[in-house]
């Protein structure tokens, strides 16, 4: 309940907080970043520039067990739009990465990526019901992804006056990599093991 009030806040207040057209925060300079886990404080934070995990640690007043991340973990960086988790399981601790819900992604004011979003997720937009989510989702899978955004209006359900209202909370670009700083760049799974005792 208090999640819903908060979130409710937000997009309120949103265009006095941020421009009121999502157009890919991190050209813009915000980067929104989902922290979870084994955390003193999980909850998505803001940052300048892409923050690296000991900056994601430590906006989230730690790590709730004592264990810590091996040195090599340290300087990953992370894009605009993720959440990052951190769990002990037994004896390891891991790091995982998805992304953060569309939910928050439209409540601040980023584009969410529509050949990757789920059907609940598509929900998030102005407009769009659990209906069109599955119309939207079904298109995608027949067209084996949408090459442009102007492809919707071929869903019945949109038209001109719902397509620019969900346009600006949409994108079709590609993934960013998330990687290690210097040239040995490296994709980070969606699990990682940090450390072994």
């Amino acid at each position: 309940m208090l999640l819903l009030l908060t979130l409710l806040v937000l997009h309120f207040l949103k265009p006095a907080l941020i421009p009121s057209r999502p157009s890919g925060s991190e050209d813009e300079g915000h980067f929104f970043i989902q922290v979870e886990g084994d955390m003193k404080f999980p909850a998505v934070y803001a940052f300048n520039r892409p923050p690296n995990l000991t900056q994601l640690i430590n906006s989230a007043g730690g790590l709730s067990s004592n264990k810590g991340l091996p040195e090599k973990f340290k300087d990953l960086t992370f894009s605009s739009g993720m959440k990052v988790a951190i769990r002990t399981e037994g004896v390891e601790t891991r790091l995982y990465q998805s992304e953060m819900s569309a939910f928050y992604k439209t409540t601040l004011g980023m584009p969410i990526h529509l050949n990757r979003e789920s059907e609940t997720g598509l929900t998030a937009l102005p407009g769009i019901g659990l209906g069109l989510a599955k119309a939207i989702v079904e298109e995608r899978s027949k067209r084996g992804g949408f090459r442009s955004l102007d492809e919707l209006l071929s869903i019945n359900g949109i038209g001109e006056k719902l397509y620019r209202k969900i346009t600006p909370y949409l994108t079709i670009q590609k993934r960013k990599e998330i990687h290690s700083p210097g040239p040995l760049s490296q994709r980070l799974p969606r699990s990682w093991p940090t450390s072994q005792m």
